[in-house]
């Protein structure tokens, strides 16, 4: 699969094609500032492609976490809501993991993709935990989350 060095060049070549004009070395890089590194993913996230590699580990999760809701959660004996909570969690987490890829064509993908994930892991997160444990100590998080994946559809309007 690859050692360190190829996260490095990977790292090199993104940086030669969207940062720097002129190529940098590998050695640049390893000498990067906290600053450098973060007006990097600041300019990674203004692109929005960040947020369609964000979708696609999404969308995994999305699936592992349906087909684990299909053979364990839905044949088990936990009560029925636990399983309609644990099920709207799987249908939520995948609607929106492929809205992630539409985040580079609208105006402001950083707020777009940044309400989405944030309403995913809120949302979707709370329940999931619900479903799975049956503990309703996170059920405040759920409308919070929801709220922030209605402001993030809306803002793929503006």
């Amino acid at each position: 699969m690859g050692g360190p060095d190829v996260g490095l060049t990977y790292l090199y070549n993104w940086c030669s094609r969207t940062i720097w004009s002129a190529s940098p070395t590998p050695q640049d890089i390893a000498n990067l500032t906290k600053e450098e590194i973060q007006e990097m993913i600041t300019k990674a996230m203004r692109t929005g492609y960040f947020f369609v590699r964000i979708a696609g580990l999404s969308g995994a999760v999305a699936i592992i976490m349906g087909a684990y809701g299909s053979h364990k959660i839905a044949t088990s004996e936990i009560p029925e809501k636990q399983k309609r909570s644990f099920e709207s969690a799987s249908r939520y987490h995948l609607i929106n993991s492929l809205a992630l890829l539409g985040v580079p064509l609208t105006r402001r993908p950083a707020l777009v993709g940044s309400l989405l994930m944030s309403g995913m892991i809120l949302f979707c997160g709370t329940c999931y935990f619900n479903g799975i444990t049956g503990n309703n100590s996170f059920n405040r998080a759920a409308p919070i989350g929801g709220s922030l994946l209605i402001l993030g559809w809306l803002a793929m309007a503006l």
